[in-house]
Order: structure tokens, then sequence, then C-alpha cells
């Protein structure tokens, strides 16, 4: 059994989000190898809005991330019990591994961003784009761009910029 002494979690609009999860445990010799590049997921509950007229009402799911292990190590141990760290990282954070050099010619920012995120195994439900143009504006506002470059760039540094250009973000349904 865990029990999670603290966290921490960054999660900001257009970036991949962190969390530093740490928690206790009387396993003393967690093997924390075989943690790395697993799936995890982190959830916070809080009490039932109807939990002072029934006592036995279970918590209630407030937040959930889904994400994998990137980081883990022990922190200290006595007797008892082993307090550990890990990171959970969103798996888009993954992109940000590598350098690539590619050109893309004739394709829209949201087109080549999911190319992209298509090679890394992303699939239609996991990426969707909710495009909406704003009031009186051209209700395609990413026109095909004749050349793109990806010069010694990670993929996520990559997404970035185009999107940062475009003037798009994203955020994460976790």
């Amino acid at each position: 059994l865990l029990s999670v002494e603290s966290f921490t979690l960054d999660e900001t609009l257009g970036r991949p989000f962190a969390a530093d999860i740490r928690f206790t445990s009387a396993q003393q010799d967690i093997d924390l190898v075989s943690l790395l590049d697993r799936y995890a997921l982190f959830s916070i509950h809080g009490p039932h809005p109807d939990a002072a007229l029934f006592p036995d009402t279970p918590p209630q799911l407030l937040r959930r991330w889904r994400g994998v292990v990137s980081h883990a190590q022990r922190l200290s141990a006595s007797r008892d019990e082993a307090l550990y760290q890990v990171r959970v990282e969103s798996q888009l954070a993954r992109l940000a591994e590598g350098r690539f050099s590619r050109i893309f010619q004739q394709q829209t920012v949201p087109d080549i961003i999911e190319t992209v995120l298509r090679r890394h195994g992303y699939r239609g439900h996991e990426v969707a784009w909710r495009l909406r143009p704003l009031f009186g504006q051209d209700p395609n506002p990413y026109p095909k761009l004749e050349f793109v470059t990806q010069y010694q760039e990670s993929d996520l540094d990559f997404i970035h910029r185009l999107a940062e250009k475009a003037g798009l973000y994203y955020y994460l349904l976790t």
C-alpha cells in the first residue's frame, strides 16, 4: 500500500504536465527501475457533497492525471517504512527526446502538428482539434503553408513553435 505524503504539480496551458509525488510504503525495496516508462494514474479525491448526511458515501473524484513515470528514487528509509518520490509526466513530454530535421510542404499548421503526433503513436481520439475562429474571422484561418522546416529541434519544441506562431494552444484531457 502506498500513502501519498505530498505532491507538486506543474500544469500550464500549452505545455505537458509534470507531477512530483512523494509517498511512503512499508515495502523497503520497491524496484524503482521497473517503474520507469510505466503508465501511472494520479488522482485527487475529496469529500462527497452529501457526506455530512450520509457518512458512508465514498469520496468524490476531483481530478485525475494519466502519464508516464520518468523518474523514481528512494529518498529515505526507517525501520517501518521508506519514502519515495516519482515524477509522472504527460506522455507528450516524451516528444522532447531527440532532435529531428524535416520538411513539410503544402500543409496547415494543425495538419503538421497532427502528422508529428501520429509519428509518436497518437491516434484519432487522442488528437482532437477544436478550432473555432472568432466571430467575423475567416472560417479557415490556417492556410496551407508552402514550406515549413524543422531543423535539429525536438518534436515538442517544434510543435510549440508552430502552435505559438499560429496562435494555437492546447490543453490535456487526462
